[in-house]
């Protein structure tokens, strides 16, 4: 891995599609009057350790309509690969510039951003970690859920799986 910046970029990604098995279009369920996609992008605005908040959407015409609804309240958008999310990922932090990427999923809207920056914390906080969650060991309910990893690490797991 090359040498790590002192201070780096964090981007949290969060992925998000319209075709959920158990509710389909539920990220743009309203939620208090916004759709859930959006309190979940507002939740993890507020996380001091994020510099930047993506949402990684497929590129199919399914999710045309959430895109443009993210683009509408001020969200990044990153739109990959259906299938492949490690690929959507790792080439939306590519896109963005991430030295870290914060992982949390876009059906969580009581994300807790403190929860967030404990994790970019202990990621950071020890320079032989790759990689860092707070679901290892369960102690949150779900919903809660936030992993943190280096960049680089990232992009040698999606060349690690391409070969």
């Amino acid at each position: 891995m090359a040498e790590r910046p002192a201070t780096p970029r964090v981007l949290c990604i969060s992925q998000v599609r319209m075709e959920s098995t158990r509710l389909p279009g539920k990220v743009l369920m309203d939620l208090g009057g916004k759709p859930v996609v959006q309190r979940v992008y507002e939740r993890l605005s507020r996380a001091a350790r994020v510099d930047e908040v993506v949402l990684a959407l497929p590129d199919t015409a399914e999710n045309d309509e959430l895109a443009s609804a993210c683009e509408a309240f001020g969200a990044g958008v990153y739109r990959g690969s259906l299938d492949d999310v490690l690929s959507r990922y790792a080439c939306a932090a590519r896109a963005f510039e991430a030295d870290v990427v914060v992982r949390v999923t876009s059906d969580c809207p009581f994300a807790d951003p403190a929860l967030v920056d404990a994790v970019v914390e202990r990621l950071l906080g020890e320079a032989a970690l790759d990689y860092a969650s707070n679901n290892l060991v369960r102690t949150y309910p779900l919903g809660f859920d936030a992993e943190a990893f280096w960049a680089d690490a990232l992009f040698a797991a999606d060349t690690d799986a391409r070969e």
